[in-house]
């Protein structure tokens, strides 16, 4: 494993015991190298996060883009499989941790909320076959429906909800993608 690698996977360690207080020297005692090692692959601590969260969102588009082209899915399948990828870090890195990412990097926080409003194509374009196919209702606005899936997407980010409904971040993007994809299902 690269040392790069090696870095982001103790990154994710500590993150996960200690949440955005993990240290920087820490991480390179427990790598067993200098910080200035470590300064060589990342700027800083926020670098880290930045590349969790531009690796994390690479691995899901790639994914969709496979689900969105295998021909043996049915659509609607499809559609829930799309909204419901994980990400690379996802089984390894405290979703419910990152609800802090804006008290401690605002920044990164807002590049997450901005990625969520990006590559919806795949969605409108299942949206609108589904339509054509008899799977979805016609008179539903595609528009609407996809900018609640993408609102639904980012909430999960926001004011806590997650402890409030008191879910896990998978459990409720999947409940919320499945209320609204039977919201519009034939």
């Amino acid at each position: 494993m690269e040392l790069k690698e090696q870095i982001l996977e103790e990154a994710m360690r500590q993150f996960n015991r200690d949440g955005f207080d993990f240290k920087m020297d820490d991480l390179a005692k427990e790598l067993h190298i200098s910080k200035k090692t470590i300064y060589k692959h990342f700027k800083n601590k926020e670098d880290i996060f930045h590349v969790f969260i531009d690796e994390s969102f690479q691995s899901v588009h790639e994914q969709q883009e496979e689900i969105f082209y295998d021909d043996d899915l049915p659509i609607k399948e499809k559609l829930l499989r799309i909204l419901n990828t994980r990400s690379r870090f996802e089984d390894r890195l405290s979703i419910e941790k990152t609800m802090e990412l804006n008290t401690y990097y605002p920044r990164l926080y807002e590049l997450i909320i901005n990625t969520y409003r990006t590559q919806w194509d795949k969605v409108k374009k299942l949206i609108i076959q589904g339509q054509e196919n008899g799977v979805f209702k016609k008179d539903i606005n595609v528009t609407l429906v996809q900018t609640m899936m993408m609102e639904s997407m980012q909430m999960m980010h926001r004011d806590n909800l997650l402890s409030k409904a008191n879910l896990s971040y998978r459990d409720a993007i999947k409940e919320a993608s499945e209320i609204i994809v039977s919201g519009i299902s034939l």
